[in-house]
């Protein structure tokens, strides 16, 4: 449960004196007392590391089924905090599984796309002063791929 909590903090860490609870505490007790404290985080935290894990370690044969009960599990859930990522699942539920395809030992997404894209716009930005849209567009080329030779 506590998994990806441990990449970051070592749960089991030397105990601190804690002056609110009056006791020496490690991150696993602090962790207990809020989980025990607040069901509702708890569940919370439960259904993140399920859709971690599910990211993570689903197959495309196996992401069509594990999708659909984690749309069920967030629905069921009572979080309104996750009423949009619930409807985001859904409404994205094709594409969402789709990313499990792996060409060349790799998921395929978007991130290079949104990359360039974000490339772009910052440079359109930026060549405001720019007249000649012309030289804007080679400029961009030019930034894009630097390896490229242009000529005006």
């Amino acid at each position: 449960m506590q998994k990806y909590l441990q990449e970051w903090f070592d749960l089991d860490n030397k105990a601190k004196y804690n002056k609110r609870f009056k006791r020496y505490l490690n991150y696993r007790d602090i962790l207990t007392i809020l989980f025990d404290r607040f069901p509702d985080l708890k569940t919370a935290y439960e259904l993140k590391e399920k859709y971690i894990f599910f990211n993570r370690n689903t197959s495309l044969e196996e992401a069509e089924k594990g999708l659909a009960g984690l749309i069920l599990e967030f629905g069921d859930s009572g979080i309104e905090e996750y009423h949009e990522f619930y409807n985001l699942l859904i409404n994205w539920n094709k594409e969402i599984i789709n990313s499990f395809t792996i060409i060349n030992s790799r998921r395929i997404n978007n991130s290079f796309i949104e990359s360039r894209n974000n490339q772009i716009e910052r440079l359109i930005y930026n060549a405001y002063g720019y007249t000649n849209s012309k030289r804007a567009k080679n400029r961009i080329m030019y930034c894009l791929n630097k390896k490229d030779s242009y000529t005006m």
